[in-house]
């Protein structure tokens, strides 16, 4: 039996073909498959972060705060010496109002009175102590306006943050008959001094609770 070939001539045209057919179809497969077009209504991809669209940064928790509040106390020299950890740590507090955050740093309990100072916290992490005006008696018992950025009164805990307002009742004695009573409004960013009354102790304690004004 006789097997028939193609001429050598059209093998190599046909086998020429094929490869160029081959060539032409991997030039024309994409790298990778391209993703679907985008449906009506989808949300634009997110800005890189530290781009002008880049998101406002939350502020940290409440502990997260206290806690830095508490490594730059002696920085900041907070509460002017007074520093329990223990009394910190416990009875401190942070408020939102009116768009800031304020910090109550209870800084010790004494025997009638607790010390206690109030900060800013901002976004960026700066700390701002606030100072409070008050009254006290020079050696003449003239009553001398002071400002100070730690308060000393019975019990932490003094802000009430829906009144926005702090009252501070320093207790002379254990009879409560006699020291200062201070009513402070916040206005924003700080406190101001609305009210100041004062009883000096006396050797024969006080029937009654009457605190003489001495501001306004």
């Amino acid at each position: 039996m006789v097997r028939k070939t193609q001429p050598l001539q059209q093998r190599w045209t046909l086998n020429t073909a094929a490869a160029i057919v081959l060539v032409l179809s991997g030039c024309s497969r994409p790298d990778a498959t391209p993703a679907p077009p985008a449906s009506p209504g989808s949300p634009a991809p997110a800005a890189s972060i530290g781009g002008d669209n880049a998101p406002t940064a939350a502020l940290p928790t409440d502990a997260a705060i206290l806690e830095t509040v508490q490594d730059r106390a002696e920085e900041l020299n907070i509460c002017d010496g007074f520093w329990n950890p223990e009394v910190v740590q416990s009875y401190s507090q942070v408020y939102a109002v009116e768009g800031q955050t304020l910090v109550e740093v209870v800084c010790d309990i004494l025997a009638y009175n607790a010390v206690f100072a109030y900060l800013t916290y901002e976004p960026d992490g700066t700390i701002r102590p606030l100072s409070f005006d008050g009254f006290y008696p020079d050696e003449t018992g003239e009553m001398v306006r002071t400002s100070e950025t730690t308060l000393v009164g019975a019990g932490p805990n003094s802000f009430d943050p829906d009144e926005q307002r702090l009252n501070v009742f320093y207790k002379g004695r254990g009879l409560g008959d006699c020291g200062s009573i201070a009513d402070y409004r916040w206005t924003g960013s700080g406190f101001t001094l609305e009210t100041f009354r004062y009883r000096e102790c006396a050797d024969t304690p006080a029937s009654d609770l009457e605190f003489p004004i001495v501001f306004p």
